[in-house]
Order: structure tokens, then C-alpha cells, then sequence
């Protein structure tokens, strides 16, 4: 999602101007976009732009591919909770600050409804979560599952918790500081459901995520079952193409 550093409303039109990138993968995003609209005017193209936010496993059982963003936070969490003393942690960010996350599944069933519908094409649609939760609330619920001590502080403010260990900072610390909203009039002018239809990410979603991450649980064997579909989906194509030409 293309945010940068800003603490206003990301609104469904085009970028035209760069922001501070809070890091390269933003930035690349926003140049690929930006080129997109640039070639597609050139050639007479009509095109349409998606924008999920942060996705994260789906729905059903955190199933992912990918263990990035949120789940470096859970594999770091996990690593703190093996310590055999207990120790207190302080983690820089805004406690009031809402992160946007949403199930992969989720996401991709919104882009395709969003292609299906008459008269979407040549808009921007953000595919995001209308109540995304509260740093605060996915802090303390990590906390609670894995058994830590976790407080968070602003970055700027004077600690006040010597006791507490400092949790370093890292690639995505930035996402942590900041507290957005994505306008969603677009999206919801075609998906009248969109909100209602939003999953419930609830904490058995995020027990389930955290163990997928943590355990690796059925990572190995979904992509091997992702691959034999795959497989047998271009095996079966093929022999009906023999058929009918035969």
C-alpha cells in the first residue's frame, strides 16, 4: 500500500508527487504505479489500479506463503518468549496507532469482485480493512498468547520503564509510528457489502497465524499440495486439448 509518511487520509486517486518513503519497497510501488498510468495514457489503455494493505494469511487457518511484515514480529516475539528469564520489553511506536491488515483470501476475492463488477474499470480501489486494529490491542494480544511483558512507548518520549529491555528496531519498525486512514469511497461504491462482508479477525485468527508463522505448520505441505495442483490442473488441460484435437 502506497502510504509514506503521512499521518492524513491516503485517498483512491494518483500519486503525483513523491512523499518520504518510509522505505524502498514503498517507493518502488509507487514508481511502478506511476508508470502504469503514464504507459496506459500513452497507448489509450484502460487500466485499473489495486491497492490491498498489509496482507496476512487467510481467513480459514492463517495459511501463507510468505512470512513477512507482521510475522517478523511474531517470530521475534516467539524468540523473546524462549528466554528462560522473564524479562520486561518496551517497544517504540503509537500506542494509539492502528495498523492495516487483512486476510489474503479476503483481498484477493474484493479484486476480483471489484473486475467482475460493470463499470469499474480506469478507477483506483483501495482493498483494505475499515476497522483496522490498534497497535495497542495486537501488542497486548501477542503478548497474551506467547506469555510476555511488552509495553510501548512513543519514540520520542522520555523512557520512563528503566527496568524494561528496549526491542530493537527494524525494517518495518516504521509502521509502528504512524496512524493512517485509507479512503475506501471508491471500492465502496461498487462492493456495497464491502464492510459487512469484512472477516472478523478475531484472536483465534491470530492464534492461528501465529502458530503458522512460529511452527511453520503446514507450510512445507501446502506448497507441495499448491504445486500438485498445479500440475495436474495443466496435466488435465492438456489431455483435453489431445481429445479434442485427436
Amino acid at each position: 500500500m502506497l502510504r509514506g509518511r503521512t499521518e492524513d487520509i491516503v485517498f483512491e486517486r494518483e500519486l503525483r508527487d513523491p512523499v518520504p518513503w518510509r522505505n524502498p519497497y514503498e517507493e518502488t510501488k509507487f514508481l511502478a504505479e506511476r508508470e502504469v498510468h503514464l504507459t496506459c495514457r500513452k497507448e489509450n489503455l484502460l487500466y485499473t489500479v489495486y491497492r490491498p494493505a498489509i496482507l496476512m494469511g487467510d481467513w480459514s487457518h492463517g495459511r501463507t506463503l510468505k512470512f513477512r511484515n507482521v510475522y517478523y514480529f511474531m517470530k521475534l516475539f516467539h524468540q523473546l518468549s524462549k528466554r528462560k528469564r522473564k524479562t520486561p520489553f518496551l517497544l517504540k511506536g503509537n500506542m494509539n496507532g492502528r495498523i492495516n491488515l487483512l486476510p489474503v483470501d479476503f483481498a484477493v476475492q474484493a479484486m476480483w469482485n471489484l473486475s467482475q463488477a460493470p463499470r469499474c474499470g480506469g478507477d483506483i480501489y483501495h482493498i483494505t480493512n475499515p476497522s483496522p486494529p490498534m497497535l495497542q490491542d495486537l501488542i497486548s494480544l501477542a503478548a497474551k498468547i506467547l506469555g510476555l511483558d511488552i509495553a510501548i512507548e512513543a519514540p520520542l518520549h522520555p523512557e520512563t520503564q528503566s527496568r524494561r529491555v528496549e526491542i530493537p528496531p527494524s525494517l518495518y519498525a516504521a509502521y509502528l509510528h504512524g496512524n493512517i486512514e485509507f479512503d475506501l469511497t471508491n471500492t465502496r461504491s461498487v462492493l456495497h457489502d464491502y464492510d459487512a462482508s469484512f472477516p472478523l479477525m478475531d484472536e483465534h485468527y491470530y492464534r492461528e497465524s501465529s502458530a503458522m508463522r512460529l511452527n511453520r505448520t503446514g507450510e512445507p505441505a501446502f506448497r507441495l499440495v499448491h504445486r500438485s495442483i498445479l500440475i495436474r490442473t495443466r496435466h488435465s488441460l492438456s489431455r483435453s486439448i489431445l481429445r479434442t484435437f485427436s
